[in-house]
């Protein structure tokens, strides 16, 4: 998810997987949106970070200015719909209005937060609204993972971007998901995501995924130079 020369200090943030169906069109309204808190240190780095704004427009993710959007990418809890699906279209199609219709979500948690109390309280939101009829079904979930910016493997990833890629971007927290919060919390280890071979155009997650030779090699350099600059830091 991130170009080479990217260097990402903190574990990636959790998620959980809902199926709602059947459903109806939702109210429009404002919700609150949950954030985590972040450090001086953590703000200053996401100060550096380049929202997507140019390629998509200056407000065609949110009417909010770019660094706005770098915080709310970076410490708030979004809710994605991945998945949609409901009637037929085509030669399938049918001029009635379909009795079931489903939505996968992910819900991208932050540290401190609990899947199950999050499931417990969308069911509890969608009640309130009258929308008992919404089925909903906890997928898969993953606890959250935060580490320290500062620990010795932080400082040689961002020596050895800085060797190899030139000066790293960070980001605080990693917008996505896996399963950091195993070797954070259950060993007691700080990890790090540095970059890797794949960039931004590298239809990442997508059937045609691809990394250049060039930048395979330059990760293998820089996965060399984490090592020397790791044993530089812990001598």
């Amino acid at each position: 998810m991130t170009e080479p020369g990217v260097v990402a200090y903190h574990d990636p943030l959790s998620f959980c997987r809902l199926h709602l169906a059947p459903s109806t069109s939702l109210r429009r309204g404002r919700h609150r949106v949950n954030r985590l808190p972040p450090t001086p240190e953590e703000e200053s780095a996401a100060q550096g970070i380049d929202p997507p704004t140019t390629e998509f427009g200056e407000h065609a993710l949110l009417p909010l200015p770019p660094r706005e959007l770098a915080r709310r990418l970076l410490f708030s809890a979004p809710v994605n719909i991945s998945g949609l699906s409901a009637g037929a279209v085509g030669a399938e199609a049918r001029s009635a209005v379909p009795a079931e219709a489903r939505a996968h979500v992910d819900v991208h948690t932050l540290p401190g937060q609990d899947a199950d109390r999050l499931f417990a309280q969308i069911r509890t939101h969608l009640d309130a609204h009258g929308f008992e009829m919404v089925e909903l079904r906890l997928v898969t979930k993953v606890p959250p993972a935060k580490g320290p910016m500062d620990s010795p493997l932080a400082l040689a990833a961002l020596g050895a971007s800085r060797d190899v890629f030139g000066e790293p971007v960070r980001y605080p927290v990693v917008p996505g998901a896996g399963p950091a919060h195993l070797v954070v919390d259950t060993l007691g280890i700080p990890v790090v995501s540095p970059a890797g071979t794949t960039r931004l155009s590298s239809n990442i997650h997508g059937f045609d995924e691809h990394g250049s030779l060039d930048d395979y090699l330059e990760h293998v350099a820089f996965n060399i130079r984490v090592f020397e600059r790791l044993a530089d830091e812990l001598a």
